[in-house]
């Protein structure tokens, strides 16, 4: 980028105004290596009733089997709050990346991609059923997912009648990945020569190759897709459920040479996920199998092989990010209100871990309370990452995954406005909260960090065109800080929209944590503050 855009840019991010008197006294300053580990744990006595009475020395944490010195306690019920991702028009647009929420919220998340027809139509009917029923203060999102992406139908909300006019306009839907993998292997009239045996046997070959690819494509999907949800919810406080209704899919499968396994990406997407303190709660969407008891399986997932093999997958999910399966039944509502109950009451504990050798290895964590008779979950564990590598590929691949997701990305707030600029362009502010920032002290009255900033525009063919791509400086004295804290910090820019776009889409990053934030405007949005 020319050096004249870039002093452009960095001119550009300053407070909104610099009128603020200094503070009365001066913050502590940020230490880089500090790492509190938080986790989010429910307790539930034999009832399957949230345990809400325990205090701070009832909890002993370990980490790779070693005790931790637990120094952050809180039990957290969840209060109601408003919703909905915020977007006026009034000449503008303007879109934050923060849903208005508190404590924990629960995702339905409805799979189109991994479950039949007939089993989806039967979801759906117990989804109905469940939210005719919900009470008024449960914070409730529902998402679906098909082939190639999710998306939002509502987001968080405490009108379940609101919910049900979104569902009313999401029906079942023939998978063609499904298809493919339960589709029968063709054959031939076979004459009983050695040719036409070997033709049969090169057919069936072909047939599982194809079935294979089609549930690597499936568990891709599915994978990519928890862990855009998981960042989409990363910056809500609290614990978050994500309630998966789906037939899932296999950890391992034939493919035509021998087994194949998705346990590897399985793996690294839970751990991904448990990060942002989000728990899955798979529900079977294939129903009854032999009772009518809702069974609430706790992880076994021992092998790569089952009579039911999706839910090798379900378990390992489950059991990685603190949540629980529901299979074998055809009361769906009532296994998804079991799992929404653990959003009502949790505890958050946070401990320095003792090992501070940031190694990339996974470390796992156990809680154990001191009180018989109750089940404790949580997350298993969590990957002891320094802070991210400022390299230009790990930079721009953050970037461009947050630029690429379906959902806006959370854990960095951000929100962006547009209005009209001569010349048929448009003018975006974005503005920053550097509260969300890692900000260090480097001198008495000095403040230093930085942003990552990426705007592209998204075409037809699904490429980015890129708009700006740059790393802003931050250097403020304590009371610029201070009076950015109140007031935030803008950044300005000119954008010409390409007639083929789609979509303008905006993410930002803090280096020094790896935090994202972003957002995305719709072609409609742009025309409509274009005046067209």
């Amino acid at each position: 980028m020319h050096r004249a855009l870039l002093c452009a840019v960095f001119s550009a991010l300053v407070p909104a105004s610099l009128s603020g008197q200094p503070p009365d006294r001066q913050p502590p300053t940020f230490h880089a290596d500090t790492h509190l580990v938080q986790v989010s744990v429910v307790v539930t006595d034999s009832r399957q009733s949230s345990v809400k009475d325990l205090k701070a020395g009832d909890f002993r944490v370990f980490e790779d089997g070693k005790e931790q010195t637990i120094s952050l306690f809180s039990a957290d019920a969840r209060s109601s709050s408003s919703t909905a991702l915020d977007v006026t028009r009034d000449g503008a647009a303007r879109v934050s990346n923060q849903v208005p929420v508190s404590g924990g919220v629960t995702v339905i998340l409805f799979d189109r991609l991994n479950t039949a027809w007939g089993d989806q139509a039967q979801a759906r009917r117990n989804i109905i059923k469940f939210l005719s029923q919900v009470p008024p203060a449960e914070r409730i999102g529902f998402y679906v997912l098909e082939s190639s992406h999710v998306s939002i139908v509502h987001d968080f909300t405490t009108d379940a009648g609101s919910l049900l006019r979104a569902l009313s306009r999401v029906q079942a839907r023939e998978s063609r990945e499904v298809n493919i993998t339960e589709e029968k292997a063709p054959t031939i009239a076979s004459g009983g020569t050695a040719m036409e045996a070997q033709l049969d046997v090169a057919l069936d070959r072909m047939s599982t190759m194809i079935k294979a690819d089609a549930l690597k494509a499936r568990a891709d999907s599915t994978i990519s897709a928890l862990e855009a949800i998981a960042r989409h919810l990363a910056g809500i406080p609290g614990r978050k459920n994500l309630i998966w209704v789906s037939a899932a899919f296999p950890l391992s499968f034939d493919d035509g040479f021998g087994k194949t396994s998705t346990y590897r990406e399985v793996s690294i997407a839970t751990r991904a996920i448990a990060d942002a303190n989000l728990a899955i709660y798979p529900v079977d969407a294939r129903g009854l199998v032999s009772t009518t008891a809702v069974v609430a399986r706790k992880p076994a997932y021992g092998t790569l092989s089952n009579n039911m093999p999706a839910l090798d997958s379900m378990e390992m999910l489950a059991e990685r990010t603190g949540g629980m399966v529901y299979t074998n039944t055809n009361d769906l509502g009532r296994a998804i209100g079991r799992a929404i109950d653990d959003a009502r009451f949790t505890y958050t504990l946070g401990y320095y871990p003792a090992n501070v050798k940031w190694d990339g290895h996974f470390r796992k964590i156990s809680v154990k309370v001191q009180r018989p008779g109750v089940e404790v979950r949580h997350r298993s564990g969590y990957l002891a990452l320094p802070d991210p590598l400022q390299t230009l590929e790990s930079r721009q691949n953050a970037l461009v995954r947050a630029l690429a997701s379906p959902l806006n990305a959370m854990a960095l707030p951000l929100s962006v406005s547009l209005e009209p600029a001569p010349n048929g362009e448009l003018t975006a502010t974005l503005r920053l909260n550097p509260g969300s920032i890692r900000l260090n002290q480097t001198m008495p009255d000095i403040w230093e960090g930085s942003v990552d900033v990426a705007i592209a525009q998204a075409l037809p063919d699904g490429a980015l065109a890129k708009a700006l791509d740059v790393t802003v400086p931050l250097r403020l004295t304590t009371a610029m800080r201070d009076q950015a804290l109140r007031e935030g910090l803008n950044l300005n820019r000119r954008i010409r929209p390409s007639p083929d776009a789609h979509a303008l889409r905006i993410a930002v990053r803090d280096p020094a944590t790896g935090a994202v934030g972003s957002v995305a405007f719709s072609s409609d949005v742009i025309r409509s503050v274009m005046g067209k």
